[in-house]
């Protein structure tokens, strides 16, 4: 997909809006997506000594029950039905990240979808201020109008204006 330059919008426009209208996810998705990539490379492919020493020093740790990294990875992956009832270490694969970075992102569109529809201040820090913006967008992704939009200024109106980053003056109190 090519990378869209949509403008900007206030500091306190709720990130709920902004990942639904881009499509895109929050970055512990992709930090968690790269550690196990390089917890893969260090268990297969790494020849340098001081990477194979620091994971032997990060299993000890493991072992011995400690908080690290590893841990944090190994519960991660107790996500994946592949690893769940298994040792990760032996299991972790590139096929099982991709699953388990797919189980990630579809409870974070699950998250979205459920904090799009509450009404609760409870359930929801953003109150009823979605009911607007749930009548217009019902998935998580991309909206087409950030791609055939051309003119800058129109494109960062438009998402402005359905984010409820624009001014009409009951928009001035929010902010």
């Amino acid at each position: 997909m090519e990378k869209v330059y949509w403008g900007s919008v206030e500091v306190q426009t709720i990130s709920v809006y902004m990942y639904g209208e881009l499509g895109l996810y929050p970055l512990y998705i992709d930090a968690i997506e790269r550690m196990l990539k390089y917890w893969l490379f260090m268990e297969n492919e790494s020849e340098n000594g001081l990477l194979k020493e620091a994971l032997s020093c990060s299993k000890i740790m493991n072992e011995q029950n400690r908080n690290s990294w590893m841990k944090f990875a190994q519960n991660i992956c107790t996500l994946s039905e592949d690893c769940s009832n298994h040792n990760p270490e032996i299991l972790l694969s590139k096929k099982i990240i991709f699953k388990l970075i797919q189980t990630l992102k579809q409870n974070y569109r699950n998250w979205w979808k459920k904090n799009l529809l509450s009404d609760e201040k409870t359930k929801s820090r953003n109150g009823c201020k979605l009911r607007t913006y749930r009548k217009f967008k019902e998935h998580h992704s991309q909206e087409t109008y950030l791609s055939i939009i051309s003119d800058r200024n129109m494109r960062t109106s438009m998402t402005k204006f359905r984010v409820s980053d624009h001014r009409p003056q009951i928009e001035i109190g929010r902010h």
